[in-house]
């Protein structure tokens, strides 16, 4: 009778699933461990993150940029237009993620955070942001990066449509 023993370990895989789920200093050793493997790739996202915010904004760039308005609608809630214009700003990734590196599809989402809701960012983005690193700090091959693309695309898309 495979079949008992074959639950009996799905009922261990689960059990200990859940127990870990539940430790979370199991689960603070995994993330430290990703991160110490990778530490280069977190560094130069890091590196690249603050270079970003000290860039000056003011100076007249050798291209001319579009600028992206979004226009509130007559008796909109604040919170259905802080939402649209957050899914707004990202829209570019999704028609240029195929030839962007991850590490640029994430500041621009952690840009777009910051840009529209501020000092208060919504827990459900940071979360998701945050798994969506972690997982790329775990040494991805292409083609994990790539499922991993379309995942954050669709992600978006799921989310603004």
């Amino acid at each position: 009778m495979g079949g008992r023993s074959r639950k009996s370990i799905l009922k261990q895989k689960m059990a200990k699933y859940y127990r870990e789920r539940e430790n979370p200093l199991a689960l603070l050793a995994l993330q430290d461990e990703i991160i110490r493997l990778n530490r280069e790739k977190l560094d130069l996202f890091q590196e690249n993150l603050d270079h970003l915010r000290n860039l000056d904004f003011s100076t007249d760039h050798e291209r001319p940029v579009s600028k992206l308005s979004i226009r509130r609608f007559p008796n909109e809630p604040d919170k259905k237009f802080t939402t649209r214009a957050f899914y707004e700003t990202l829209y570019p990734i999704t028609l240029e993620y195929r030839f962007m590196p991850l590490q640029a599809i994430f500041v621009w989402y952690l840009r777009a955070l910051e840009m529209i809701y501020g000092e208060k960012i919504p827990k459900i983005h940071l979360n998701r942001l945050q798994k969506w690193i972690k997982y790329w700090l775990s040494s991805l091959t292409p083609e994990q990066e790539l499922k991993l693309k379309s995942a954050v695309i669709s992600w978006i898309l799921n989310r603004f449509t």
